[in-house]
């Protein structure tokens, strides 16, 4: 099995997800404001990631779930779900990180 860069990438991005999710999910950080909301911004980053991941390589082992759920969770069902999941967990993403820093919410 041929190793690439993107392989390389994508398998440590899964390792620091397993290991931050292992650690807000014992601290209970993942949905609260503050520092929790940091964490459930890089959280759902990472998931956009291996949706980006499963759309750009749907061969990889690694992209099985992500496409599990394009195609049995989504209608219409198909990979380029997994690009419209990508867009869309990037942007609450962003989202969840910018408003636990003050960047969005309540204008003054």
């Amino acid at each position: 099995m041929p190793h690439s860069k993107l392989f390389t990438l994508l398998l440590g991005l899964s390792v620091l997800l397993a290991i931050a999710m292992r650690y807000l999910v014992n601290r209970n950080m993942l949905i609260s404001s503050g520092t929790g909301g940091v964490a459930t911004g890089v959280v759902l980053l990472c998931l956009g990631m291996g949706f980006f991941a499963a759309y750009a390589r749907p061969e990889a082992s690694f992209s099985k779930p992500f496409l599990f759920f394009c195609h049995h969770l989504s209608s219409p069902a198909s990979n380029k779900m997994a690009l419209f999941y990508f867009v869309l967990t990037v942007t609450l993403g962003f989202s969840a990180i910018g408003s636990s820093f003050g960047l969005i919410g309540d204008a003054v």
